[in-house]
């Protein structure tokens, strides 16, 4: 897929894929070619593969390979695959994004070099060397929560310029002014996609070609429809959806303030697991969900339908 073409198709529902562990903390990879397949039939628009959600951190380089090699097959060149390639080290990142070039990934999604916060220079150095190793589209993944860097929409611009393989941003900040100045600046140049699922309804309202989910590996159909409302002109349809997911985003953003981790994934694989879709376990430091978030997450579930 060329980066035009890419570039043209990142948008619509972008679904983080959840990795399966087994109880061994083992990647099942068959559970996690069945349900991406689900979720292309299901007719989810683009793929990331070793992702935040995906658990990316806790892997090894070989296993992130094979994740996205298995998404990949999986997707089976239905829809967009962007492989993670993210790493606090540009050396290491660059031999995750071989690997996943070689996987057979469409692009490849970058969070900039964490723990050692660099220079601004630093940041450009980073997405510079690794599109310099690779022949792959790139998107940039700011998300400042985690990586402590937050790429500001003058920045971005910056940055967009200086590599010409960067096709899209994926902007993760929480503050819509932010995402809103970074979509007026570079909306005409690459997609610029809401990150965040707690704001996509207004990031969806300011024009964002799309929206990067994780509730869709439990409920693709929730999710196609608020971008579906968005895409009908039908505000009211999609305020209806949105006001079916805020409760499970306003959870996570409380838990996650308590927590200090991203709380949804548990509870999405939670979901999952209770409905006969492989979520497996996560793997440690993450810890599982309580009786008191599991009891909350079936609540939703039983409003979305699905038991």
């Amino acid at each position: 897929m060329n980066p035009e073409e890419l570039k043209s198709r990142l948008k619509g529902v972008v679904v983080t894929v959840l990795t399966p562990f087994n109880d061994d903390y083992s990647i099942d990879f068959g559970a996690l070619h069945d349900n991406v397949q689900r979720l292309v039939e299901k007719g989810v628009h683009v793929f990331v593969a070793a992702g935040s959600v995906g658990e990316f951190s806790s892997m090894t380089a070989e296993e992130n390979r094979d994740v996205v090699a298995t998404v990949v097959k999986a997707v089976n060149g239905r829809a967009p695959v962007l492989g993670g390639a993210s790493h606090s080290g540009t050396h290491e990142a660059i031999k995750l994004a071989r690997m996943a070039e070689a996987a057979g990934a469409d692009g490849l999604l970058i969070v900039p070099p964490y723990y050692l916060k660099p220079s601004l220079e630093g940041l450009f150095l980073h997405y510079q060397m690794i599109a310099q190793a690779v022949s792959l589209p790139i998107a940039v993944y700011n998300n400042p929560g985690f990586s402590k860097v937050n790429i500001l929409p003058q920045q971005a611009q910056t940055l967009v310029e200086r590599v010409p393989q960067i096709i899209s941003i994926k902007e993760t900040s929480g503050e819509i002014y932010q995402f809103y100045e970074t979509l007026r600046l570079l909306g005409s140049k690459i997609s610029v996609i809401m990150g965040r699922e707690i704001t996509a309804f207004f990031g969806l309202a300011c024009g964002s070609p799309g929206y990067v989910s994780s509730l869709a590996n439990l409920a693709p159909d929730l999710c196609l429809d608020l971008y579906n409302a968005f895409q009908d002109g039908d505000l009211k349809r999609a305020n209806e959806v949105h006001a079916k997911i805020a409760p499970f985003n306003s959870l996570q953003a409380e838990a996650l303030q308590k927590l200090a981790f991203p709380v949804m994934i548990p509870m999405i694989k939670d979901g999952m697991n209770m409905i006969g879709i492989k979520g497996g376990t996560v793997r440690p430091p993450m810890t599982p969900t309580d009786a008191g978030l599991r009891e909350q997450m079936k609540s939703f579930m039983k409003e979305w339908g699905l038991l």
